[in-house]
């Protein structure tokens, strides 16, 4: 869940040319100053979550045993990479997402948010919504 809400839903939105986009205001109450993003499946998508959420699966990938859990699960270093970091919440409820994510992934201009329940999906448009 997305701290301790379900969020689901579609939002269109923009993002600016200082690479802030506004959060939902259904994700308001869940947000504080900051939020965590990731990379997603690697078709362009940016995953947004609650900084809380986003503490909880770094200190997760960051305490498990390399060794141990690489014999397990292979997609550690590449779960790992995945996490951009945090991203500040302007007063507006904008969230500035670093120019270096938006490069990797090609986002810029208008986006679509989709709420999956954990985490807000950042997509291009609906050309790559329909791949997934």
């Amino acid at each position: 869940m997305f701290g301790d809400t379900s969020i689901i839903g579609v939002f269109d939105r923009t993002i600016d040319s200082k690479g802030r986009v506004i959060i939902p205001s259904c994700m308001n109450a869940e947000v504080g100053e900051e939020v965590g993003l990731a990379y997603g499946d690697g078709n362009g998508e940016i995953l947004l979550m609650t900084l809380k959420k986003f503490k909880e699966l770094y200190e997760k990938l960051e305490k498990e045993n390399a060794k141990e859990v690489l014999a397990q699960d292979p997609t550690l270093i590449q779960r790992m990479k995945q996490l951009i970091g945090t991203a500040p919440v302007d007063k507006q409820g904008r969230v500035q997402i670093p120019q270096y994510a938006l490069q990797k992934t090609g986002l810029e201009g208008n986006i679509t948010m989709i709420g999956q329940i954990t985490c807000i999906g950042i997509y291009k448009g609906e050309e790559q919504i329909k791949g997934r």
